[in-house]
């Protein structure tokens, strides 16, 4: 039987990877000043004092080291790095959040979180063909943190040039958490890697645990638009539609094993979803009034039910160190009698007329 969920072509797929990196890891700028103040929950819930024991705590960590990354490769560590290019904006929370900020020489444009990060000097954007191959050599990093497939040529050229490149290609909750133990592993924080993985797990596994007590009758479809034109979406083997999961909802193209499957307008209305999400990017910016507009979508639930959420796409689109926040403010909009809000909310409710005219935008890229 056909997939009724339409996959990408090859060209069109690359493109929208590219983009993805750039939102799911990267997206610059935050919603317009009408929109409803993001939560400010911190880059990671590791306390300081552990971020200090780890740096004084011995390590089982001997140079030169060897070690698998996330494309699978072997990277040789000579020494202990103490300066670190992030070429990736979720790298560069990953590190701030192990207490390595100070260690950062470089990163990109887009690294805009935690707010110390754009105080770092800048090598490009995100893109391969963006970011100044010159200027990291010229930092002379111990090692560049890269964002696994879209970096594979700049990793090459890396390479070349001997330096060590260590690409982080997280796209679940687990691999996020062996990102955390290998970074550990390289940098001598293990104590730290180890306590924000725990963190990490127990914040979800409480998601996950009122998730289970929600019966099947009363779940919500969630549609989760990854980008608007054409309509693609998260499914559910990409680490969003694990979020979808996790909250107890339903993906509405859950039969698909495509991470970010792209849907037809009779799909769509034939599975009718009762809840919409869409993260808040600074380009290509999909408002409401954009998704009512859209010739037939106002027959959707989630429309004629005023429930259509804008969130935060810089938190929502990394996999990083911000996913408990991610998750808990998700699993309160599509549930909000069961999950509290956390903080000030990161979305904006789609049925209140003036939040709904403000400028949001789709995910992102990595």
């Amino acid at each position: 039987m056909k997939d009724p969920v339409s996959r990408n072509s090859t060209p069109r797929h690359l493109v929208f990877a590219v983009f993805l990196c750039l939102t799911v890891g990267c997206t610059r700028g935050t919603p317009t000043p009408r929109a409803t103040p993001v939560a400010k929950t911190g880059v990671a819930s590791v306390p300081a004092a552990t971020v200090e024991a780890a740096a004084t705590e011995p390590s089982a960590t001997a140079y030169p080291l060897t070690v698998t990354d996330g494309l699978q490769r072997s990277v040789t560590i000579a020494k202990k790095p103490l300066r670190i290019i992030s070429l990736a904006p979720k790298n560069t929370e990953i590190l701030f959040a192990m207490g390595l900020g100070d260690q950062i020489v470089g990163n990109t444009t887009y690294c805009n979180y935690p707010p110390a990060a754009k105080e770092k000097e800048k090598i490009g954007g995100f893109s391969a063909r963006a970011i100044s191959l010159e200027k990291v050599v010229a930092l002379k990093p111990d090692v560049v943190l890269a964002a696994g497939d879209l970096h594979r040529s700049l990793i090459s050229e890396l390479e070349r040039l001997e330096i060590p490149v260590l690409a982080l290609n997280a796209e679940s909750l687990d691999d996020l958490c062996d990102e955390f133990a290998l970074l550990g592993t390289v940098t001598q924080t293990e104590q730290v890697a180890t306590t924000l993985a725990k963190d990490l797990r127990q914040r979800i596994d409480a998601v996950k645990a009122i998730a289970a007590k929600i019966p099947e009758a009363e779940r919500a479809t969630v549609l989760y638009v990854a980008w608007d034109e054409p309509l693609t979406v998260a499914g559910p083997t990409s680490y969003i539609g694990q979020l979808i999961s996790f909250c107890g909802a339903n993906n509405v193209v859950g039969d698909t094993s495509a991470r970010f499957p792209q849907v037809s307008q009779e799909v769509l209305l034939a599975r009718n979803p009762n809840v919409i999400i869409a993260p808040a990017m600074a380009s290509v910016p999909v408002t409401v009034d954009s998704l009512k507009a859209k010739t037939g979508w106002s027959q959707l639930r989630a429309i004629q039910e005023g429930r259509v959420y804008v969130m935060d796409g810089d938190m929502l689109s990394r996999c990083g160190p911000r996913l408990a926040d991610a998750l808990e403010q998700m699993a309160h909009e599509i549930y909000p009698d069961r999950f509290p809000a956390v903080g000030q909310t990161a979305a904006t409710n789609a049925k209140p007329a003036p939040a709904a005219t403000q400028d949001a935008t789709p995910t992102e890229q990595p």
